[in-house]
């Protein structure tokens, strides 16, 4: 009994020691991603956006309702898209929508085709502007080519909704059957549950589908699920506001919706853009906490450069799908890699989505690759340490490694990828007796 309650114990400190090492891992990633939210401007980027949605975000609902007229089963679910969209705004702000969009959709049925033409190219240049702004927080040098996006944004804004209304309409039935099997109650209770979810969906959606890079499931689902929950918060944040504090009306009038409009769409842009940065740190972050705890990593990440470096040594360059097929390795490590060797300098992008040298490998050596890359060598003890009688044979000995290091990685890169120097045989470890008296 003793050791079954000492093992319990010990069991139970290791879970509490791996609980909070976990909770310190994600007070660290908040931190780093609200200082990389704070640098990349995300706060003035959702003040442009939310302006910006101020005139398209009517054309693009409709746009995106209308695509549902074309299949009569879906006639049902079109209402229901609308409130489910609009339940999902504060009260004040979602009868000013659905005004809008009610008005705006009946006269769009008298458009002309310049008139259609004019109202998609209205939501195309929403989407185009969030493209932009996702490029910049994934710091991505190219965009796609014009058809490519056109493409894109019609296929997000046609086939979602459709996929929303089929999503609905297969709900709705299992609500149906699950009030005819006696089970209402417990459906009352996690009501809640497929609106949240479909946030999930659609921020990660945004965050794989939009920026002009690979990005990882895993990684937007967790932006997906970060966006969704800080949405839900501003939500009922926000309607306790407007609900509690209606001196804004007496103050702004007839015209109050306007400005709580504005608010909300400002709210739920930052929320966007906090949930990108979260997408695009992820990699970053994991880089710059686990990447350089040991020499090992560094060796592979730069074995990985030099193999791109050199898979990049053709006319024309290559696209990264063809470097991950050359290599055997994944799309996302290959960009993630070849975005981190842009920065360095070395990488430059071409308008076709190819990437092509941009250094020359006969001149550069390994070790200002390795600089370049943030591989620091090995260096003295800082004034911050505490001075002791061995911090000088110390900081002599970090010296010599330091320059030892220097000294075998000063070799032009194009040298290294052109010799394929022959195996060093491993030397043989000298054979002791045993001792006398015994046997192996």
């Amino acid at each position: 009994m003793i050791g079954a309650r000492f093992d319990w114990e010990a069991a139970t400190r290791r879970g509490l020691r791996a609980g909070m090492d976990r909770l310190r891992l994600a007070g660290g990633f908040a931190l780093y991603a609200m200082r990389r939210f704070y640098r990349d401007q995300c706060l003035e980027a959702a003040g442009s956006l939310s302006y910006t949605s101020l005139l398209a975000i009517v054309p693009a609902f409709a746009v995106g309702l209308s695509a549902l007229t074309a299949f009569p089963m879906y006639s049902d679910a079109r209402q229901a898209i609308s409130a489910l969209i609009l339940r999902n705004l504060v009260p004040e702000v979602g009868e000013v929508v659905d005004t809008y969009v009610s008005q705006f959709a009946g006269a769009a049925v008298q458009l002309t085709a310049v008139g259609v033409v004019g109202l998609a190219v209205t939501a195309v240049l929403l989407l185009a502007t969030i493209e932009w702004r996702f490029n910049f927080i994934w710091r991505v040098p190219t965009e796609r080519p014009w058809l490519g996006r056109i493409l894109a944004y019609w296929a997000i804004l046609s086939l979602g909704p459709l996929l929303l209304g089929a999503s609905l309409s297969l709900s709705s039935r299992a609500l149906a059957l699950a009030e005819d099997a006696g089970l209402g109650f417990l459906l009352s209770r996690i009501a809640w549950v497929f609106p949240f979810l479909l946030s999930v969906a659609a921020f990660s959606s945004l965050y794989l589908i939009i920026p002009n890079r690979t990005v990882r499931w895993s990684d937007g689902f967790v932006g997906g699920l970060v966006a969704a929950l800080l949405f839900q918060l501003i939500q009922m944040s926000f309607g306790y506001y407007v609900t509690r504090f209606v001196s804004y009306q007496a103050v702004y009038g007839a015209i109050a919706a306007l400005p709580i409009f504005l608010l909300w769409m400002y709210l739920m842009w930052a929320v966007v853009m906090f949930g990108a940065v979260v997408t695009a740190g992820l990699p970053e972050w994991r880089a710059e906490r686990f990447g350089g705890r040991t020499s090992g990593t560094h060796t592979l990440t730069l074995a990985l450069s030099l193999a791109i470096l050199d898979g990049l040594r053709t006319p024309g360059g290559r696209r990264v799908r063809e470097l991950a097929r050359r290599l055997g390795l994944a799309t996302t490590m290959v960009d993630d890699r070849l975005h981190a060797l842009y920065e360095a300098g070395y990488v430059a992008p071409t308008g076709g989505g190819r990437w092509l040298l941009a250094r020359d490998l006969q001149t550069d050596t390994v070790d200002t690759l390795a600089h370049a890359l943030g591989m620091h060598r090995a260096g003295e003890l800082g004034p911050e340490f505490p001075t002791a009688a061995w911090t000088p044979r110390f900081n002599a000995m970090m010296r010599g490694l330091s320059l030892a290091e220097q000294n075998a990685l000063d070799v032009p890169i194009g040298r290294v990828l052109d010799e394929a120097l022959p195996p060093q045989p491993a030397a043989a470890a000298p054979y002791s007796a045993p001792p006398s008296g015994r046997t192996r």
